[in-house]
């Protein structure tokens, strides 16, 4: 999406982008894309916000794809929010399709980190938290969007533990569409 984002505008053509999370760094995308999913600005401080509370964290590993240009742009938002909620970072990262992320848990676990803070894409996210499961890690995961995706949970084999997300609906809205996908995205995931 943002490699096309000139031509798009220079062509007038309307983009639905659907599936297009990436915090891109472009700044404001032209009238003519249309995203549905909350992108990083808006969803990391709610979510980061709430599991601070929820789980006193004082400190946090900030793990992300360093070559992926929505993982990387989106990693980005984490340290200002951080910040503002008086949480420290312990940042890494890694070249997507990493097999290995012992160097870079072993630099949290050392710090001592109370949370994970994943913006990787979803098989490197999922291959991550099951090496942080298998090395005694169980801290709470807070994802971008990758967590939704179905390479998180296979890639995890089962060990994502506690991992929080954002998404455009939310399991609580009541109306029978909306629990309609609920339900289909838990069967499915």
């Amino acid at each position: 999406l943002a490699a096309v984002h000139d031509q798009i505008e220079q062509f007038k053509i309307p983009v639905f982008a659907y599936d297009s999370g990436g915090h891109w760094r472009l700044g404001k995308f032209n009238p003519y894309v249309w995203r549905i999913i909350p992108m990083a600005p808006v969803g990391v401080p709610v979510v980061m916000s709430k599991m601070q509370k929820k789980f006193n964290i004082k400190k946090a590993a900030l793990l992300y794809n360093n070559d992926d240009e929505a993982a990387a742009s989106t990693a980005i938002v984490n340290p200002d929010v951080a910040k503002k909620l008086g949480i420290q970072l312990v940042e890494s990262s890694a070249k997507v399709g990493e097999p290995d992320w012992s160097a870079q848990l072993t630099k949290a676990k050392g710090a001592g980190v109370d949370a994970f803070f994943l913006v990787a894409q979803a098989f490197d996210s999922g291959l991550l938290i099951k090496q942080a499961r298998e090395m005694g890690m169980n801290q709470p995961a807070i994802a971008d969007l990758v967590a939704q995706g179905p390479d998180y949970w296979k890639m995890s084999q089962g060990k994502v533990g506690t991992t929080v997300t954002w998404a455009f609906f939310s399991h609580d809205d009541k109306r029978a569409y909306v629990q309609d996908l609920y339900k289909a995205f838990w069967k499915m995931h």
